[in-house]
């Protein structure tokens, strides 16, 4: 039995030459198939991309821990995922987590990551942490400079519940 692949050298939209890469990435007919498939599914498409800009993490003070965590939702209510990492002052990480949490508005997923992080850190009795996120709107109901959302008001009071157990934050 024959089980290979065979396909035509060059693209039979361009006559182009170039490799496979050509027919899904390149060709005049690839890109009006992505375009399509962008508008479909509500992709916002770029002309160029964004220029990247960098980004360096930064150790916490010796004998401290960092717990960086981050959160998403597809759109405004769809499948959300968040996950954390926490490392010593050698940038050594200790334990990582990322769990699917179902569906969910964007900020229920920040607070949830962030949740699960220090639950994992008080089990494990790291109990002298600073804390990322890249939520704006998080760190303000944090920090007393926003109101709390209703439908993270439980998340965010056992939030504050498990920080009062940090010396660092």
């Amino acid at each position: 039995m024959d089980l290979n692949f065979y396909c035509p050298s060059k693209c039979g939209y361009c006559d182009s030459q170039d490799p496979l890469e050509h027919a899904f990435v390149h060709c005049r007919l690839a890109w009006s198939a992505w375009r399509h498939f962008e508008d479909l599914l509500g992709i916002p498409y770029y002309e160029s991309c964004p220029k990247p800009t960098a980004v360096a993490w930064h150790r916490p003070p010796v004998g401290c821990f960092k717990l960086n965590v981050d959160g998403s939702a597809l759109g405004c209510q769809g499948h959300s995922a968040g996950g954390g990492i926490l490392r010593n002052s050698e940038g050594n990480p200790i334990f990582a987590v990322s769990m699917y949490f179902g569906i969910a508005t964007n900020m229920e997923p920040e607070a949830r990551a962030l949740l699960e992080g220090l639950r994992l850190g008080i089990h494990k009795n790291i109990l002298v942490a600073l804390i990322e996120l890249d939520s704006l709107m998080l760190h303000n109901v944090l920090h007393n400079a926003a109101p709390i959302l209703w439908k993270i008001d439980h998340i965010v009071r056992e939030i504050f519940g498990l920080l009062g157990k940090f010396f660092c934050f």
